[in-house]
């Protein structure tokens, strides 16, 4: 987790500054960094084009966190996928109630998934990730693909594991599902 981690906080140089608050934004791949949050307001969409290309790659850095708030959700279009989506986040991730986040996550600390909170990729933390009623992690053998610069190894935790956390993983309400991979602590 902290060699994934670090790697992709990488700055990029070919990264491009982003706002705050995405909701209602289409981004095509690429590299995209914001100097503080990535937040999504209640109830907006961000839309992911691919542009039609063979493998698009997007990862999206923020230097403390991401907060999506309820009901938030993407669309994936033109050959975008959620296993080339990577959030890298230097603290933590909070998934707001029936929200809905495309790509896997890496923290510096923490994520949160609320009630019903639903993550396509894989969550990997570096000290805890809590679970309210109903969330899910839907997560695949070839979770996350390397993002440019990235060498593919660094991303190797996302084929073994869904949800990855060095300290704990909380399960705070019922019928939190995790497919795809395995829970693991270390």
């Amino acid at each position: 987790v902290l060699v994934a981690h670090a790697a992709a906080m990488a700055v990029r140089p070919d990264g491009q500054a982003m706002a705050i608050e995405i909701g209602g934004l289409t981004f095509t791949p690429g590299t995209y960094r914001s100097g503080s949050a990535i937040n999504f307001a209640f109830g907006t969409v961000v839309t992911l084009d691919g542009r039609n290309e063979a493998n698009p790659v997007f990862l999206f850095q923020a230097v403390s966190t991401l907060v999506t708030a309820a009901n938030t959700y993407f669309i994936l279009k033109n050959g975008a996928k959620a296993e080339n989506v990577m959030w890298a986040l230097g603290t933590a991730a909070t998934l707001g109630a029936n929200s809905v986040l495309e790509g896997s996550i890496l923290a510096g600390s923490a994520i949160t998934f609320g009630a019903k909170a639903e993550l396509r990729g894989c969550a990997l933390a570096q000290t805890a990730i809590t679970f309210e009623t109903a969330g899910s992690v839907l997560s695949g053998a070839a979770a996350v693909t390397a993002a440019p610069g990235i060498e593919p190894r660094s991303y190797s935790l996302c084929s073994n594991f869904a949800v990855h956390a060095r300290a704990t993983i909380t399960f705070d309400g019922v019928q939190t599902t995790i497919y795809g991979g395995d829970a693991g602590v270390s």
